[in-house]
């Protein structure tokens, strides 16, 4: 694209605050930062890849508001997706600098951080898997990630836990159960979240840390 001068000179862009504005000022690569803020979250539907912006409630999962973006401790059930997402959430604060600009590049092609709120996040959950050997399979995949939109694609790691485990399964249903009854089911499922927390880190870590090139590089 191309600005006439005057209209960057009336806007009082000059050359280093236009390279800002666009680019983004240059940061502190050692300083922490929450990737809540950075982007706002938008949420694949499973039925015909419709999406839904869910950056008001991505936000709030950092602070009072987790409840409300999870579905923890609300009405409604937490399903498989959501967990997956809780424990995303989790993973990605236990990361250092370094490791969260990796994950950055991972998602959008270059680790600078994009102004906060400019940039959408799109998750989706393409994965499928039928049969228990499947889901045993499902649970070795990686992440991915489509860089042209931003786009992060997750294994659905709960569902093949308790697919493959007996003790997951009982104590997934057990908190579906009393969901549907009304009944107290703010404990969650604290086994079920922290095998998914403990693949998602390892998987997740494998994925970013591979992310240097294209895939079909080595084709050329």
């Amino acid at each position: 694209a191309t600005f006439d001068r005057q209209v960057l000179l009336d806007c009082c862009f000059d050359a280093a605050s236009l390279a800002i504005a666009l680019c983004g000022e240059a940061a502190d690569e050692s300083a922490d930062f929450q990737l809540l803020e950075v982007f706002r979250l938008v949420l694949e539907d499973d039925a015909g890849g419709n999406s839904r912006s869910d950056s008001r409630q991505s936000c709030e999962v950092a602070g009072s508001g987790q409840a409300a973006a999870t579905g923890v401790g609300t009405a409604q059930a937490l399903s498989s997706e959501q967990l997956v997402l809780q424990c995303l959430w989790q993973v990605l604060a236990t990361w250092d600098p370094q490791q969260k600009r990796a994950f950055v590049k991972f998602v959008t092609g270059s680790s600078r951080l994009p102004a906060p709120g400019s940039e959408q996040l799109l998750v989706s959950f393409p994965f499928v898997a039928y049969s228990s050997r499947e889901q045993a399979q499902l649970l070795g995949t990686l992440p991915q990630s489509h860089t042209c939109a931003n786009t992060l694609e997750l294994p659905n790691y709960p569902e093949a836990l308790t697919a493959t485990d007996p003790q997951l399964m009982h104590e997934w249903q057990q908190y579906r159960d009393q969901q549907g009854w009304g009944g107290d089911s703010s404990r969650g499922c604290p086994s079920l979240t922290q095998r998914c927390c403990d693949v998602l880190q390892e998987r997740l870590l494998v994925a970013v840390s591979s992310c240097n090139s294209y895939g079909l590089d080595a084709l050329a």
